[in-house]
């Protein structure tokens, strides 16, 4: 044990206050570098040596009385091996000195507790100086501890010592280095037995010593360069590198980054490397031959190009057992680069009170305003408790250990805070690279940009009446218990990427070149206010939950690409044709997010929604957003074939309403427009082997793809919760809006239903929109437009007929002799085949199938292009005569026993596990009790076994109130989840579910995670008896690249 009495040996008043003012001072710096030299920012980095602590001063006013110091100095060496110990132990003599004063410990102990009884030590002062020293490891910067006080002998007699020290074997000399000091092992001449130190107990004793305290730091800092890999499940490699400054341009081979002596740039197998070592990276890219291993490298930025920064930082506070006082009276940053004529800032100022909460104190209050001043709350007396409760900042920092023992009421945390990004806040420019790769696949993504003018201000603060459990886990759930009180507001001015970066977007499949110009990002975040709560009225404000606004556009981008197409000799589609397109233009919009609580109550039903749950009992709202879309140019060349989108072509997309649950589940309406502006895209199409661009407009063909009736239109789109499409309305340039072209032509392609046939049927006999499609199938090949001319002929002769006999129905073909007759001017244009064709259809209706030879004979005859045709007419009578054929009667199946395909379980296993007869009964057993807990607690467990019928047929069985709380929680969950189930297998598959994969996704993602922490839990519980293998979903490693 070691500890100190604060109360001062100078004051003979009892009545004034004990205590001792500390106050420490120390200088961290370079090498060689006065204080003036190290807070000057225009010395580069690279000129300055690693951080060392080049001094240190602890004053203590009055000079601390220290008890048991002598004792505590012989168990001292417990905590630590001295590095020179185990060398010496090794020598003959010293050794033998070793044992004999352990053998005389005891009494050794005993006679310095005596000496301590008349002799009191007060310590005034601690210098720590560096030096550079050897050891057995190796020369090392060394922090040399000296002492200054007194001695007070029997009470009276004082004793002075000045710049006492002590051995290294008694007391260690830390590091002066930095790196080595913030370390697990900062200790030069020692190493620290961390397993007998208690760290939480000394952490929190420290601090209970401590009633205010106060802290000013002016600091010069290069902010390190972040790096970030993340390994997905399914293989994929993900690589972050962010930095401050603009140094993309540096990855250039031209420009290699200046690297730092001794500094390690190792990286995992994990790691992305950069195909940028090669001058022939473009040639390559346009050539196919991209590595598929192309990856970040670790050195793609070089802090120590970058102007330091200048902090200065105010802060103070006050410890007490049941409140917590924290404020930042000043943290300022600058930084002036006079390379690059930029400024950056940065301004934050603010305070945090946490206090032990009120008696009653369950969930947040009213709201209130963040611009208000703290107020310290009044807290209720401490009533006498045989265990006291711990203190407001242990429950804090240790709150999975202290935050277990004592009662559970005393835990609760009251917090207030208010904290303010002034408006100077700006950072000139940082620079942002992102990297992927597979193992497996071919292709890589490398895309490096820089943001510029970077800017925030704003508050955040608590929501009145906040209160804090310590214990509970850090999950999505309770993090949203405690939304702030927020009005920020940050962007980007301008964001672009480097012509000389080598961002390149590569699949395996696909690669693409980007380039963007004039970037602009801002969001904003606001909640938990109201109007008398600002000064002047504000539309974007919210009172309830917290509300994204984010605007962001594009001035200027460009994405050229080169996809593989796969051979198709038909269409004159031959081995390594790539599609070729450039598209540039602009983009820009805006994203509203509002999580806010659903407007739903309590029920007592017991498959009601779980209120108490965030994750269900909060909803999103997106409405309002928007997103569109104008392309400046935009083509895409295939061979001898082109397609040209017409200028100032624009696509938008705006949600008029969405509102979904933290799961996705509700409904989105959105509108989707399109605007040609009068043109149509145009299809060129040249001779085989010759360029488009190339040749002159006599040498090429062409034709506009769309009729003028859809070169501008407007649909409205609805997403179902399990991620069904369906158009509901739409507007074309059409004077008449209902007429061909409206929203159910394009309903009757994604989403199909009765009437959709008659409304394709519609669309086949409109010859002006065939007759442009023949158009331009004939550009793309001449056979397939010959083809399809003679099908729509005949389309288009079928209709005449059907008018012609007064059949609008299909029923009304059904008679045989009718048949034959429409069968017969459909081949002939007369009712000369009648005889022959009656006999047909006579023949299939008595169930002896289709006579193949009469209907070949038949075709033969009628249709001119028989012989050209042979092998697929002759296909599909086969087929037309399998499909009319006669069925014969399925034999019945001669039942036989055949061995399980496992062995059967014995009956023990299900021991304790009723049936759902027996589950039934025992439930509708006296209907007027509550359930049992064993009861209630087997029935949430077998919940997940049973289908979605039973899970409901259960819940209606008895109210809410006869469950046990987290029973019905786990009840109505998974209800939910087979609800979800039910509804994706009703609607599934086709274009209409398009979407459908990302709902799904969440959905599984959901699932799983409850899974995945139920299983968590019990493998708390065996974790002290094995050792659970390392099989995780996600692999992430951070890495800060810091400045020499």
């Amino acid at each position: 044990q070691f500890f100190f009495d604060s109360s001062s040996s100078d004051s003979a008043d009892d009545n004034k206050s004990s205590g001792c003012m500390l106050s420490l001072k120390t200088t961290v710096g370079s090498e060689r570098f006065s204080l003036e030299q190290d807070l000057d920012t225009t010395q580069p980095t690279t000129s300055r040596s690693r951080p060392l602590v080049k001094g240190a001063e602890l004053i203590f006013d009055p000079p601390l009385r220290l008890g048991n110091v002598a004792p505590t100095l012989l168990h001292f060496p417990d905590l630590f091996e001295d590095r020179a110990l185990p060398k010496l132990r090794r020598m003959r003599v010293v050794g033998i000195v070793i044992e004999f004063l352990s053998s005389l410990w005891f009494l050794l102990e005993k006679i310095l507790w005596a000496i301590e009884r008349r002799c009191q030590v007060h310590l005034s002062k601690v210098n720590a100086t560096p030096t550079y020293r050897s050891s057995v490891d190796g020369a090392h910067w060394r922090l040399h501890m000296a002492f200054t006080g007194h001695l007070q002998l029997f009470g009276w007699v004082p004793v002075p010592f000045i710049s006492l020290t002590l051995p290294s074997f008694i007391i260690p000399h830390p590091h002066a280095l930095l790196e080595y000091l913030i370390s697990r092992q900062p200790l030069a001449s020692a190493r620290i037995k961390r397993e007998n130190i208690s760290e939480e107990r000394i952490t929190v004793a420290a601090l209970d010593a401590v009633e205010s305290w106060s802290a000013t730091v002016k600091a010069v800092a290069t902010p390190p360069a972040l790096e970030m890999d993340m390994t997905m499940p399914g293989g994929i490699t993900l690589s972050f590198e962010v930095m401050h400054g603009r140094d993309v341009q540096r990855n250039h081979p031209l420009h290699p980054p200046t690297m730092v002596t001794g500094m390690p740039r190792t990286k995992s197998n994990d790691s992305l490397k950069s195909p940028t070592d090669s001058f022939q990276r473009r040639a390559n890219f346009s050539s196919g031959r991209v590595s598929p291993t192309t990856v970040l490298p670790a050195n793609i930025f070089n802090s120590n190009s970058l102007t330091p920064w200048y902090f200065e930082v105010s802060v103070d506070g006050s410890l007490r057992n049941d409140k917590l006082v924290f404020n930042v009276n000043r943290c300022l940053g600058r930084q002036n680069d006079v390379r690059t004529s930029s400024m950056s800032a940065l301004s934050l100022s603010g305070s945090a009170i946490v206090s032990r909460a009120k008696a009653g104190a369950t969930a947040p209050g009213h709201r209130r305003t963040p611009s208000r001043t703290l107020i310290t709350r009044p807290l209720p007396a401490v009533t006498a408790l045989e265990v006291p409760p711990p203190s407001v900042h242990a429950l804090l920092m240790f709150p999975e250990t202290i935050g277990q023992s004592g009662p559970s009421n005393n835990h609760l945390l009251e917090y207030d805070y208010v904290f303010d990004v002034g408006e100077e806040t700006n950072i000139d420019a940082v620079s942002l690279s992102y990297g992927a790769s597979h193992p497996m696949l071919k292709g890589g993504t490398i895309v490096s940009c820089i943001l510029e003018s970077m800017y925030a201000y704003g508050t955040i603060a608590s929501r009145e009446g906040s209160v804090l459990d310590p214990s509970e886990a850090l999950r999505k759930r309770n993090i949203l218990k405690h939304l702030p009180a927020v009005d920020f507001t940050a962007g980007i001015q301008n964001a672009f990427v480097e012509r000389n970066s080598l961002s390149y977007i590569d699949d395996g499949h696909t690669r693409s070149i980007p380039e963007m110009e004039g970037g602009r990002f801002m969001f904003r975040i606001v909640g938990g206010l109201d109007d008398s709560m600002l000064a002047k009225p504000d539309p974007s404000i919210v009172k309830e939950g917290i509300k994204f606004i984010s605007n962001f556009g594009v001035s200027s981008f460009a994405m050229n690409s080169e996809t593989c197409v796969n051979e198709f000799p038909e269409l004159d589609i031959f081995e390594d044709s790539k599609l070729i397109s450039t598209i540039t233009g602009t983009f820009d919009g805006s994203v509203t997010c509002h999580l806010r609580p659903q407007n739903i109550r309590e029920s007592t039903s017991s498959s009601a929604p779980n209120v108490f749950n965030p994750l269900e009992a909060y909803e999103l709202d997106f409405s309002g957003s928007s997103v569109s879309l104008r392309l400046k140019e935009a083509t895409f060349n295939l061979d001898h074939r082109r397609v040209i989108v017409p200028t100032e072509t624009t696509f938008g997309v705006r949600v008029n309403r969405s509102i979904v649950n933290m799961m996705f589940e509700g409904t989105t309406h959105a509108v989707i427009a399109w605007d040609f502006q009068g043109s149509s895209p145009v299809l060129q199409v040249s001779k085989v082997g010759y360029n488009p661009v190339r040749v002159s407009h006599e040498d090429r063909a062409q034709v506009h793809l769309l009729i003028k009736d859809l070169c501008q239109g407007r649909l409205c789109l609805d997403v179902s919760s399990v991620g069904g499409l369906k158009f509901k309305e739409a507007a074309t340039l059409r004077e008449d809006r209902d007429g061909l072209y409206n929203w159910k032509f394009f309903n009757s392609i994604v989403s199909p239903d009765e009437d959709s046939p008659a409304r394709i049927l519609d669309v086949m006999h409109d010859k002006k929109t065939m007759h442009k499609l023949l158009a331009v199938v004939k550009l793309v090949n001449e056979d397939l437009e010959r083809a399809l001319k003679y099908i729509l002929t005949k389309v288009w002769r079928a209709k005449e007929i059907f008018d012609q006999e007064g059949i609008s129905d299909p029923g009304m073909v059904i008679p045989g002799y009718r048949m034959a007759r429409l069968a017969s001017l459909f081949l002939c244009g007369d009712l000369s085949q009648v005889d022959d064709i009656l006999p047909i259809i006579q023949r299939v209706n008595d169930g002896d199938g289709l006579d193949v030879l009469r209907a070949k004979d038949l075709l033969r005859k009628h249709i001119e292009a028989y012989d050209e045709w042979a092998a697929e007419l002759d296909r599909a009578v086969k087929w037309a005569a399998l499909m009319l054929g006669g069925v014969s009667i399925q034999q019945p199946i001669e039942a036989f026993e055949t061995p399980p395909l496992c062995e059967c379980l014995d009956e023990s296993v299900y021991e304790g596990i009723p049936t759902a007869r027996q589950l039934y009964q025992i439930i509708q057993d006296k209907p007027k009790l509550p359930l049992a807990k064993s009861l209630s607690s087997l029935v949430s467990r077998l919940s997940p076994y049973m289908t979605l019928q039973q899970v409901s047929y259960v819940l209606h069985l008895r109210p809410c109130s006869h469950w046990q709380p987290f029973d019905l929680k786990r009840l109505r969950y998974v209800y939910s989840i087979k609800k979800k189930v039910d509804e994706i297998k009703e609607s599934y598959g086709g274009l209409s579910f398009m979407p459908q994969s990302f709902f799904v996704s969440i959905f599984l993602g959901e699932a799983t995670r409850s899974s995945l922490r139920a299983a968590s839990a019990r493998n708390d519980c065996e974790a002290e008896t094995r050792t659970l293998p390392r099989h995780c979903p996600h692999h992430y490693r951070v890495r800060l690249l810091f400045p020499h």
